[in-house]
């Protein structure tokens, strides 16, 4: 390009022709410089695909691809209005920020309104749930499980919105059905209108019968009633107390006794028609006068034998308990055993031979020494410090077994010695130098040898 073209028309760019017949110099006016603007100016502007335009600080802001979009690497501003004339608009961003307080949607609607408009919310591999407007039956829903369908709870005012947790704003009050139902005030709770219910100033009528009193009852007489549903009139009934009190027997039993003294009897108390208290006492009842008075034990080893209640109960023998010597005192109890690890043999209860398994097995362990303590533990883990430490085995019994490991790398040895005249391997003493270093020691009941 040239800005000072040698040429006969410098209104326009000069640029050289694409071809051998054009001619070497050319200039346009529609291709033009406008310097009192700093702007070049041209009707269209053509870019290879893939063509970018920046600025100096930011180049390749916009790119056009072959497909005709346009992609921008940076922000964009709009101060104007924003039209979208396509059929999708995505938005791949974390936050949206709208300054206007309405969304309107189906905003292309017209005439009678026949579609569901909500909001859906995208959970991933979760079912998507959805608060929509039910335009078939003028209702706002939601779902939880994109299948099925709740319509939320509303004021029954037609139009006066949602209710504020059971409670609408307005009157902070709760009413439930139309013309039958309960009315709750802030302060109270009122029955409203309606088939078999009504209130008035003085109280709640039910079927005509008024409850005009709400006070507690503290002297009750005859004259007070009772109110009693009959299902066959479907009505209330009401029954008086001298009415009730007749029925059950006009309070005539004063006294329950059974044979006389030797029975329950009324000690202390007056009839059932008053306010007082009854006390019932037993007195003098023999052992024969009560039902299941009697013990009988089976055995296997003599008769049955039946005691009554306050007689002496002599034990003959049976399933479980063996007596020994039917004329001795001594008793002896047929146990049920695990014969896997104890047996009886000849009266006597002691563990079986290899009755006492791995698995059965209890062993303690010990990591707390100080110096020239004695071993009382199955398995000794001894650290020998810088300075080294003695520890002594316990008294020599038949069978026992101690097993000593030096668990730290420090310098010091550990030392078993005897526990009194027994040996170890016919020596006083043995000795860990290592870490890990471990020495199991058997009885024979005077002495201790290393296995």
């Amino acid at each position: 390009m040239a800005y000072l073209p040698y040429d006969r028309n410098p209104s326009g760019i000069v640029y050289f022709g694409p071809t051998s017949s054009d001619q070497v110099l050319e200039s346009n006016s529609n291709f033009a410089i406008d310097a009192a603007n700093s702007r070049l100016k041209t009707p269209n502007l053509l870019l290879a695909d893939g063509g970018k335009i920046g600025n100096a600080s930011q180049t390749g802001i916009l790119t056009f691809g072959s497909d005709g979009v346009a992609t921008f690497s940076s922000g964009v501003v709009i101060t104007g209005d924003l039209v979208v004339q396509g059929t999708q608009v995505i938005l791949n961003t974390e936050t949206l920020a709208i300054e206007d307080n309405i969304i309107v949607l189906n905003k292309n609607v017209t005439g009678t309104a026949t579609s569901d408009a909500g909001i859906e919310i995208e959970r991933g591999d979760e079912t998507n749930v959805r608060l929509q407007w039910d335009e078939g039956n003028n209702y706002w829903t939601f779902t939880n499980n994109g299948s099925n369908y709740y319509r939320l709870a509303t004021h029954p005012t037609a139009g006066s919105g949602l209710v504020d947790g059971g409670i609408s704003a307005e009157s902070r009050s709760l009413h439930v059905g139309a013309g039958n139902g309960i009315s709750v005030a802030e302060d109270s709770v009122s029955v409203v209108a309606g088939t078999g219910i009504a209130s008035d100033a003085n109280g709640v009528h039910v079927v005509k019968t008024v409850i005009t009193s709400r006070t507690e009852l503290t002297t009750p007489s005859n004259s007070d009633q009772l109110l009693i549903y009959d299902t066959n009139a479907d009505a209330l009934k009401k029954i008086t107390k001298a009415n009730f009190l007749t029925n059950l027997g006009a309070g005539t039993v004063s006294y329950v006794a059974i044979s006389g003294t030797d029975g329950i009897d009324v000690d202390s108390g007056s009839p059932i028609t008053g306010s007082g208290t009854i006390t019932l006492g037993l007195s003098n009842i023999p052992n024969s006068s009560l039902a299941n008075s009697s013990l009988t034990l089976a055995g296997d080893i003599g008769s049955n034998q039946t005691v009554s209640l306050g007689d002496t109960l002599t034990i003959t023998g049976g399933s479980g308990i063996v007596t020994k010597g039917q004329a001795t005192d001594t008793l002896v109890i047929d146990l049920q055993v695990d014969n896997s690890t104890v047996e009886v043999s000849s009266d006597t209860l002691r563990v079986k031979d290899s009755g006492i398994t791995e698995a059965k097995r209890y062993r303690s362990v010990d990591s707390t020494f100080t110096d020239n303590d004695t071993i009382s533990s199955d398995i000794n883990l001894v650290a020998g410090g810088a300075g080294g430490i003695t520890v002594k085995l316990p008294s020599p019994a038949v069978g026992k077994m101690v097993i000593v490991k030096k668990t730290d790398s420090a310098a010091g040895t550990v030392t078993i010695s005897k526990n009194n005249t027994d040996t170890i391997d016919g020596a006083n003493s043995k000795i860990l130098y290592y870490q890990y270093e471990t020495l199991t020691f058997v009885s024979d009941g005077t002495n201790w040898f290393i296995v």
